[in-house]
C-alpha cells in the first residue's frame, strides 16, 4: 500500500512539474538556481563537478555495473544489469516523450533533450537498487549509513548536471520523480515474482 502510495504521489508531482514547465512558471526558480551555483564556479569546483558527471558515462557506469555483479555473491547479480538496462531505456523513452529542449548556455556538450535528466532517473534508479541489495544483508547502522551516502552521491550528481549547465533544475527534480517511480514499481514487480525477497 505504501508503494502505492509513493507511485501515486510521485507521479501527481512529476506531472504537476511538466505543468510548471511548459507554462513557464518554473522558469525563474530554474534561472536563479543556476546563477546561484555559477556564482561559486571556480577551477576546483569544475574538475569536481565533471568527475562527478562522469560516473553516469556509459563507459564508467557499464564499469560499475560489473563491479558490483563481482562483489554481488549471490543470485540477485544478474539483475544489476537488468535494472540498469530497463532504467536507461525508461529515460530515453520519457526524453523523447517531453522533448524539452536543453539549456542554451552549458560548460560540456550533451545531446539530446533535456526533461527528465537522465542522469538523475539513472543514477537512482542504479545506486538505489544496489543500495537496495545492500540493506537485504545489512539492516543495521551499515545499512543506514550506506542509505545516506547514496543520497550524498545522487544528490551530488544532479547539482553536478546544473552546475555544468547541461540541465535546468526542473529537469533534475523530475529525474528523481521519475526514478523513484521506477525503482519502486521495478522492486515490488520483482518482489512480487520472488526475484527478491
Amino acid at each position: 500500500m505504501k508503494k502505492k502510495v509513493v507511485i501515486l504521489l510521485c507521479a501527481i508531482l512529476f506531472f504537476i512539474l511538466w505543468f510548471f514547465i511548459i507554462t513557464k512558471k518554473i522558469t525563474f526558480i530554474d534561472s536563479h538556481i543556476y546563477e546561484y551555483l555559477n556564482f561559486y564556479r571556480s577551477h576546483r569546483s569544475d574538475i569536481l563537478f565533471l568527475a562527478i558527471t562522469t560516473v553516469l558515462n556509459a563507459d564508467v557506469i557499464l564499469l560499475l555495473c560489473c563491479i558490483a555483479m563481482i562483489v554481488c555473491k549471490n543470485t540477485n547479480r544478474l539483475l544489476i544489469p537488468i535494472n540498469l538496462a530497463c532504467s536507461t531505456l525508461v529515460a530515453t523513452f520519457l526524453k523523447l516523450l517531453f522533448q524539452r529542449p536543453r539549456p542554451p548556455m552549458n560548460f560540456i556538450e550533451e545531446i539530446g533533450f533535456s526533461f527528465p535528466s537522465a542522469h538523475a532517473f539513472i543514477s537512482l534508479s542504479f545506486f538505489g537498487f544496489l543500495w537496495y541489495l545492500f540493506y537485504q544483508n545489512h539492516k543495521n547502522k551499515k545499512g543506514y549509513l550506506a542509505l545516506v551516502l547514496t543520497i550524498l552521491f545522487i544528490l551530488l550528481i544532479g547539482m553536478s548536471r546544473i552546475y555544468l549547465g547541461v540541465h535546468y533544475f526542473s529537469d533534475i527534480i523530475g529525474g528523481y520523480l521519475a526514478g523513484t517511480i521506477y525503482l519502486v514499481g521495478f522492486i515490488s514487480f520483482l518482489k512480487k515474482y520472488h526475484y527478491i525477497k
